[in-house]
């Protein structure tokens, strides 16, 4: 378990963050680049994740370009997705591991999906191999060189450990420019915070000041690289793109008593992940459909 040194934090929050561990296998270590076309969505999948892949229901009805849900975010078999994140995406529950957000975007799409994640991990709080998000790209970028989609899911780490806006607003920066120029090409989502129940860890004013500090963070990365490239286009809706979405901390509020969260509550069961994977594939549709008004 990761040590914290921010003098600002939350004794009770602390508290409750050093009570979460994980295993030391419960991250990614040597994930394959992304399958060919013909390769089975569970055979693309990291070998040695502690998945259950018994329990993914079949993804929707197919077509020849992919899935009801991968067209309606104009997402085909061939898109090629890198998905950055924590304990979330490894599917870490204290009960058993569950199958995670990442890997239903896979499933209800069809696409071909690169999950790099590392427990207790955030924007600023470093996980439990030591590594940030910005660390978890690099490491992403080692495996894949070109990408189509980039998907960042997590935070709740941060507003665990009381992680100041100063830190947030400089972590947005350096993860944005290490996107950027990693995956030059590629839209990028980030979704933040990801949260399950209010009921153990409560959502408060400053951090929402995280994370808006995060998004300011990301947004002055992407002005900064497309104003070096003569780009006013930084708005825009396709490649090179970013889009920061922080409403994601609703979407599992109102089920939260209804078998989503588990005991711990703060990580959500299968049921839960699936609604965050169709939840982000909505905002992704959302988000290209304005681009093309």
């Amino acid at each position: 378990m990761a040590a914290f040194a921010d003098e600002s934090a939350d004794a009770e929050k602390l508290a409750f963050a050093n009570e979460l561990d994980f295993a030391d296998d419960a991250t990614f270590a040597d994930e394959p680049d992304f399958a060919d076309e013909s390769t089975p969505i569970a055979e693309s999948l990291p070998k040695n994740a502690l998945f259950d892949l018994e329990n993914v229901p079949p993804p929707p009805r197919q077509n020849a370009a992919g899935t009801l849900w991968g067209l309606a975010a104009g997402i085909t078999f061939d898109t090629r997705i890198i998905t950055i994140g924590d304990s979330y995406l490894l599917g870490y529950a204290p009960e058993s591991m569950q199958t995670s957000w990442g890997e239903f975007l896979g499933v209800l799409t069809a696409s071909q999906v690169l999950i790099r994640a590392q427990a207790d991990a955030g924007f600023v709080r470093a996980g439990n191999r030591g590594g940030t998000f910005v660390d978890v790209a690099k490491a992403a970028q080692s495996v894949a060189r070109e990408a189509d989609i980039i998907i960042v899911g997590g935070g709740i780490n941060d507003c665990l450990v009381n992680s100041s806006s100063e830190r947030m607003e400089a972590a947005g920066y350096a993860l944005g420019c290490v996107i950027a120029e990693g995956w030059p090409n590629a839209e990028v989502y980030v979704f933040a915070p990801l949260w399950v129940s209010d009921a153990r860890l409560a959502f408060d004013d400053a951090d929402a000041e995280r994370i808006a500090a995060l998004a300011a963070g990301l947004e002055r990365a992407q002005e900064e690289l497309a104003g070096e490239e003569g780009d006013d286009s930084g708005a825009g809706s396709g490649a090179g793109t970013f889009h920061i979405i922080t409403d994601c901390r609703t979407w599992l509020l109102d089920t939260a008593d209804e078998g989503i969260a588990s005991r711990d509550g703060i990580h959500p069961f299968t049921a839960g992940h699936r609604i965050i994977a169709e939840r982000m594939l909505l905002a992704i549709a959302e988000t290209r459909a304005e681009g093309v008004d």
